[in-house]
């Protein structure tokens, strides 16, 4: 339950943002990522509120507020793009032609690790994961299981000293869906069959 203090800004974002959806403000300006930007929004609004008889006052908090919400807007990017730099192999290249040895020394963020998972598929379907049915809106922290089993690599070292071994199937794989409304984890795998070679 929000407190007295949210309840006041939540009305004042918007009276202040009467095109932009209040569950873009609640999912964005309450998420777990965001305590320091909905402290420094909360004290914006309060500071208007308590100057509103100056419209210049109001005029910059405006300003401000749409940087603020521009910033958590692009802010979505970084886990999306993570998730897809560490998980995702490009179907412009044959499924057999990634070997493990390789990708898991290629990518910087992956050495040392003594196993992964990629999952060959198109960006654009990984893009569009999170985004439901009805009125074409994204889920936001929800998991999602794919409707087709997608191609997955995984790798796995014995030891730091050791190749990879490799197994390749089919699974049906649930991701979950941060509250920017994009993928950001593979949370479980159902396999269907192995891939032959």
């Amino acid at each position: 339950m929000a407190s007295p203090r949210q309840e006041i800004f939540q009305e004042n974002c918007v009276k202040l943002y009467p095109k932009l959806p209040f569950v873009f403000l609640k999912s964005h300006l309450f998420s777990y990522r965001s305590h320091f930007s909905l402290l420094f929004a909360y004290e914006l609004v309060a500071l208007g509120t308590e100057m509103a008889s100056s419209p210049k006052i109001w005029g910059t908090l405006l300003a401000l507020l749409c940087i603020l919400c521009t910033l958590l807007v692009h802010s979505k990017d970084v886990s999306w793009r993570e998730f897809m730099k560490l998980h995702h192999l490009s179907p412009s290249r044959e499924f057999r032609e990634y070997k493990c040895d390789a990708l898991m020394r290629e990518n910087e963020a992956l050495k040392g690790k003594s196993s992964h998972m990629f999952i060959y598929v198109s960006w654009y379907k990984i893009e569009h994961m999170c985004i439901s049915d009805i009125w074409m809106d994204r889920f936001r922290n929800a998991y999602v299981w794919v409707q087709n089993p997608l191609k997955v690599l995984k790798c796995h070292q014995e030891n730091s000293k050791s190749n990879y071994t490799e197994s390749r199937s089919f699974n049906y794989i649930e991701f979950h869906c941060g509250m920017d409304g994009y993928v950001d984890s593979i949370e479980d795998l159902k396999m269907v069959e192995p891939v032959s070679n």
